[in-house]
């Protein structure tokens, strides 16, 4: 079926279900970031692939609402089809339910599944429905209806991991979680975030792809806890495990989820990493920086070949996983690398995979944004580098990127500063130049875990209460700029990222904090306008490229 008999589809369900609109999101049960097939129900109705999505059905209309990093491939994806696209954030694009309550009225019936919307828009959608007397339908089995062959889930057997560079033992865990519930007085704490399940009860699965999570949700009282778990990821060892550390294992399907505004008690106790996770992370995060610096130069060197047929995106992104490969103890990526040229990484989450083989050629930039998993270790790293001949503007706007990331790697605050405090930093060059990107400065970083972990970051977004920045904590720099147009031409599109993951640490001076930059990847001099850069700039830059081959230098490259 195309986009339109889909759609047509849905129309005629909800008129059976005498519904006025039917509401979905790129979202699972657990708020994961990657979703596993079953839950992409707004990429089977559209064929938008973008990780942030929320669509709208009514009788007369379709809408899809995204955030900036997706407006260009949302455009794409969308082009010419019966779906409307929704920039959110932009000037007179009113927000999913302010948009609902312009158009449905009081008693009308919203169709949605409440357990696949985050917490904020459940939120919303409450208040919407007290403030306008519209009337919110939960209905889990809705998807299934209108998917005819929907895939299913698929659960795999979980691992335990014991260990030191996993945070601590399971009992140690529980009782701190207890601690902060007595705390803040809470007497059941219900918990979907697999990633904080993962943490707590010291498992690992592989049940979303690029993550090393299982299906399951949690439930801890003062005296019990339960993980509920799919009975085809539990063997005997695993039930041994659990009963040790007094757990009870339950069905996955016998979970009863509180809708309520359910309080994070678990990310704050796991975003500050131990002085065992540190050292494990230190350890591989070099060498991971080995690996992608190897990566680098080979490119470079094929560059110079003049080669067209050894370079291309998909083979680029091979010839990386190649070098990571090599390293004992690689586990896989953390995400789909982002192998992107021209006007291609112009799309912050740009996918090569269902792109034809985009060939690089000697002008414009490469961009790369890639990680790796190891034991207790999650990397992210972005590297943008010139390929031939660049337009002034290019070495413009890849100046005042590098001016921006040196400037925030290179920050000193007082203790109690949160990301919001310091993005600044990062894009004072780019707005005094009328330039900004779309996305946030940076996101917190877990332990082999996920690459996007709450709840620090780096945003002058920020939504709600910013996270503190406290030492332990992994973030992630990385300023960008990015244009919009087409692949050759004076007026050709590009995409500029450069990223590091730090490391919060404690400054010389009592009471400040700064950062130690963990990825140790030498970042591309030659697109550099130097007369744009201050004498500080450049220093900054300079200091961290010596530090860059004091440390590979003790390595073999």
């Amino acid at each position: 079926m195309n986009t339109e008999e889909k759609l047509s589809r849905v129309r005629d369900e909800l008129k059976k279900a005498e519904a006025a609109a039917y509401l979905c999101a790129a979202c699972d049960p657990h708020e994961s970031e990657y979703i596993s097939d079953h839950y992409k129900v707004t990429e089977y109705l559209t064929g938008f692939t973008g990780e942030n999505a929320t669509l709208l059905v009514t009788a007369d209309e379709a809408l899809l609402w995204t955030d900036s990093r997706f407006f260009i491939q949302g455009a794409r994806e969308l082009s010419d089809g019966p779906v409307r696209l929704m920039k959110s954030g932009e000037k007179d694009v009113p927000e999913v339910c302010e948009y609902i309550s312009g158009v449905l009225k009081a008693g009308d019936k919203l169709l949605t599944d409440m357990a696949c919307l985050d917490r904020n828009m459940r939120k919303k959608l409450k208040k919407l429905s007290e403030s306008y007397g519209i009337e919110l339908y939960n209905d889990r089995g809705f998807a299934d209806m209108i998917w005819p062959d929907r895939p299913a889930v698929l659960a795999h057997p979980v691992s335990i991991m014991e260990d030191d560079i996993f945070g601590g033992s399971v009992k140690d865990k529980l009782k701190s979680l207890r601690d902060v519930m007595a705390g803040e007085k809470i007497d059941i704490y219900r918990e979907s975030r697999l990633d904080n399940l993962m943490w707590l009860f010291n498992l690992r699965g592989r049940d979303i792809p690029y993550n090393t999570l299982a299906f399951a949700h949690g439930r801890i009282t003062k005296d019990e806890a339960a993980i509920y778990l799919y009975d085809e990821a539990v063997d005997d060892t695993i039930r041994e495990h659990m009963a040790v550390n007094g757990v009870k294992i339950e069905n996955y399907d016998e979970f009863v989820p509180d809708f309520g505004d359910a309080k994070d008690l678990i990310s704050p106790m796991k975003a500050c990493k131990s002085e065992a996770q540190i050292e494990q992370i230190r350890k591989y995060f070099l060498l991971d920086s080995l690996a992608v610096t190897r990566f680098l130069n080979r490119l470079d060197e094929k560059l110079k070949d003049g080669d067209p047929d050894a370079l291309s995106e998909k083979k680029l992104a091979a010839l990386l996983h190649e070098e990571r490969k090599k390293i004992e103890g690689f586990l896989g990526e953390s995400f789909e690398t982002i192998s992107a040229y021209g006007a291609n990484a112009a799309l912050p989450h740009y996918s090569s995979a269902g792109e034809g083989d985009v060939k690089i050629e000697k002008r414009g930039f490469y961009l790369c944004d890639s990680g790796g998993f190891y034991p207790g270790v999650t990397t992210d790293v972005t590297r943008t580098v010139a390929c031939g001949e660049l337009t002034q503007e290019e070495r413009r706007a890849y100046t005042l990127v590098a001016a921006g990331w040196a400037r925030l790697m290179n920050a000193v605050w007082r203790e109690g500063c949160t990301g919001l405090n310091l993005d600044i930093l990062a894009r004072l060059r780019l707005w005094e130049a009328g330039f900004d990107y779309g996305h946030g400065t940076g996101h917190g970083v877990g332990a082999g875990l996920c690459v996007h972990e709450g709840p620090q970051s780096i945003s002058f977004r920020t939504r709600g209460e910013a996270a503190v920045l406290k030492p332990g904590m992994l973030v992630t720099c990385e300023p960008g700029y990015y244009k919009e147009g087409p692949m050759e031409g004076e007026n050709r599109g590009y995409g500029i990222r450069i990223e590091n993951t730090l490391l919060v640490v404690k400054d010389e001076h009592e009471g400040f904090l700064k950062f130690e930059p963990l990825t140790l990847v030498p970042i591309d001099l030659t697109p550099l306008d130097r007369t744009l850069l201050s004498e500080e700039e450049m220093g900054m830059i300079d200091d961290y490229q010596n530090l860059v081959s004091e440390k590979l230098g003790k390595l073999t490259l």
